[in-house]
């Protein structure tokens, strides 16, 4: 048997993956170089190292259009109308702002984790860092831009207002004022306006709508009672006016915070197998909330996507 050492270099490398892509595996599947040709092949690195490197020519929007897509959506948090429904041209522009928006969240997940997948390949197989180092370098260079086309779509201060409001305690409830006695007797009242509480704060933390998209909470109060009902009236103005002073003790609460001092936090992802798996499409950031995304895609100064957590 005779033994060959052979530098790997990044041109050795690059002509070695080169032409395993043309003339595929030669070697047993549960030997050591099966196993690193496994890794290569398939949706494995050689596929990822060219996918999310670069805008999709069928998959393509403009900087401005995202922009423009934002401050629509922006405008329709912070001052939602119920008239606006009727507008079938302003509904229609929304619903594809709406669409550009989970695109671009879509495409940035997806980029995030074809570039984590990358690194735990090569992580496995450190000599091929220098020849993937240039490809990878694109690959984060792309992700970088899809992140901040992400931010475009997220209020930084809402976020602030939704970790306030979720950091909240259950109000004291005026459950004998006149406002709700259409609701029933007073232990229904309490029920009805721990129900409502409960929506709002649910709605407020996760920080997706706005608080004119909030106040529609109100009608889930008097829902099932007759509009023409006596009392039901006075029951959704209070129901409007708690919630505007919970959004208010919210935002005072946000306030606060703006005397804090900024720090460097450091975030990890939850653990994932740390063996590279061959086709495998898990979404890396699997797992995450709308909120904590937002924080992602807004704040992220640095990351390090080859770690494992």
């Amino acid at each position: 048997m005779t033994t060959t050492d052979i530098p790997l270099s990044a041109d050795v490398v690059d002509r070695f993956c080169s032409g395993w892509a043309d003339w595929g595996p030669r070697a047993r599947p549960t030997s050591g170089l099966g196993i690193f040709i496994g890794a290569l092949g398939g949706v494995g690195l050689l596929h990822q190292l060219q996918a999310y490197a670069e805008p999709d020519e069928d998959v393509y929007w403009t900087q401005d259009e995202v922009r423009a897509a934002a401050e629509l959506l922006r405008s329709k948090r912070d001052a939602a109308d119920e008239d606006d429904e009727d507008d079938d041209g302003r509904w229609e522009a929304r619903r594809e702002a709406d669409e550009l928006q989970e695109q671009v969240l879509s495409l940035w997940r997806h980029a995030a984790g074809s570039l984590h997948g990358a690194q735990a390949v090569i992580a496995h197989f450190p000599w091929l860092t220098d020849w993937a180092r240039p490809k990878l370098l694109a690959k984060e260079g792309y992700l970088e831009t899809l992140r901040a086309q992400a931010a475009l779509f997220v209020d930084p201060s809402g976020l602030v207002v939704a970790a306030a409001a979720a950091e909240l305690g259950t109000p004291s409830l005026p459950a004998d004022d006149p406002a709700f006695e259409v609701l029933g007797n007073r232990s229904q009242i309490s029920t009805a306006l721990s129900a409502l509480w409960r929506r709002w704060q649910s709605a407020a933390e996760g920080g997706r709508e706005g608080p004119a998209s909030r106040a529609f909470g109100r009608y889930d109060l008097v829902r099932g009672i007759r509009s023409n009902k006596k009392g039901r009236m006075e029951a959704l103005e209070g129901a409007g006016r708690l919630i505007q002073s919970w959004e208010d003790e919210a935002r005072a609460a946000a306030a606060a915070t703006d005397a804090t001092p900024t720090v460097w936090v450091t975030a990890r992802l939850p653990e994932g197998a740390e063996a590279p798996s061959r086709g495998d499409t898990r979404d890396v950031l699997d797992g995450l909330d709308r909120w904590t995304l937002g924080v992602v895609v807004t704040w992220t100064v640095t990351a390090d996507w080859s770690r494992p957590s």
